[in-house]
């Protein structure tokens, strides 16, 4: 069986994961010994197998974030699964693919088995971004960091002028 790396090594991928959010990797060097498919780096997301005793944070993030592969489970850690879990059957956007590889991949790699997760400050699109550039930012992030504050704000103003019309 040939190797099935489909993905330039090194390239930050995306693809939906709903409420036009996305989730983000990294094509590894790697692949699969026993399927030959290419794995990906990633930051939280679809792995395969089951957890026998999850935390109370995976267990959140797997309430909110099922992953969609049966016998997988969505981790909050940093680590490598096959192509075809972190698609999660869906489109996968190649997003850039870099000239030299090679400090992507010692990038994402310094961060292997990190597990601190965090939606709003460490997460998939801002591993991605770091392994691709050494910057940690996330658009998404951002978006929705305003967002809230939009919704708080105007909350605030309707509970300042809102009320009975005496």
């Amino acid at each position: 069986m040939e190797e099935d790396m489909p993905y330039p090594i090194g390239a930050a991928l995306k693809r939906p994961i709903g409420w036009n959010l996305h989730h983000w990797g990294i094509a590894s060097e790697f692949y699969d010994p026993k399927t030959k498919k290419q794995m990906i780096y990633q930051f939280g997301g679809p792995f395969e197998g089951h957890l026998d005793r999850p935390d109370l944070k995976t267990k959140f993030v797997n309430a909110v974030w099922p992953s969609t592969n049966s016998g997988s489970h969505t981790g909050i850690h940093i680590g490598l699964t096959p192509y075809d879990v972190f698609s999660e059957g869906k489109k996968v956007d190649v997003v850039e693919v870099p000239d030299d590889p090679r400090p992507v991949l010692d990038r994402a790699k310094m961060l292997l088995h990190r597990s601190d997760y965090n939606p709003a400050i460490r997460n998939c699109e801002h591993y991605a971004n770091y392994a691709l550039s050494g910057s940690w930012n996330s658009t998404q992030s951002k978006k929705m960091f305003s967002e809230a504050m939009q919704v708080a704000g105007l909350a605030l103003v309707a509970a300042v002028f809102g009320g009975s019309k005496n």
